[in-house]
């Protein structure tokens, strides 16, 4: 489902990157406040607003390459 909207997209592109961060963070909230399980950052400029989000833990697409690649490092599983 996708929940960033242009007012987020437009301020990326301005270079306002802390309104960036608060939009994508706003809209993480208010999907697990929709009852969302789980809210995934498909992309790696929305990084930065992890931290800013207050009602659930998001996905990032860097934490989840790092933890893979820990696994794959640690023989727990195959990465590909």
């Amino acid at each position: 489902v996708r929940l960033i909207d242009k007012a987020a997209w437009a301020a990326f592109r301005a270079g306002k990157t802390k309104t960036y961060f608060e939009l994508v963070a706003a809209a993480s909230d208010a999907a697990f406040e929709a009852g969302a399980d789980v809210v995934a950052f498909a992309q790696a400029s929305m990084t930065g607003a992890a931290g800013l989000v207050t009602q659930g833990t998001v996905l990032t697409s860097p934490s989840v390459g790092l933890a893979l690649a820990r696994d794959a490092a640690m023989g727990k599983r195959a990465v590909g």
